[in-house]
């Protein structure tokens, strides 16, 4: 759900091609292994250019209060999601991995 929100409704600019996994992101080959059809491990993908990264990060730490509600209960703290995608065989864009709180 999460995935197709990004790629209808949310924030499609935000998505970049990706060069190399952030350090905050800890994906690991062995686990998204199953995603990856080609046999190629996430650096090689990432040179392939199969690999595109939305990084919300600028988000980190905002709150947000509506304006006729200016105490803290109504304080809303937005996520700041990090999120892999991947163009598989069928030149398909699909998320293989999302962190919504990055360390």
């Amino acid at each position: 759900e999460f995935g197709r929100q990004i790629l209808n409704e949310c924030h499609p600019s935000t998505i970049t091609r990706c060069r190399m996994i952030p350090p905050n992101f800890p994906v690991q080959d062995e686990t998204l292994r199953p995603q990856l059809e080609r046999g190629m491990n996430l650096k090689q993908e990432a040179t392939a250019g199969r690999l595109y990264i939305m990084d919300c990060s600028l988000l980190d730490g905002l709150s947000l209060r509506k304006q006729e509600h200016q105490d803290e209960e109504n304080e809303f703290h937005p996520t700041a999601p990090l999120a892999l995608f991947y163009v598989n065989g069928k030149r398909e864009f699909v998320p293989i991995a999302i962190q919504l709180y990055p360390q």
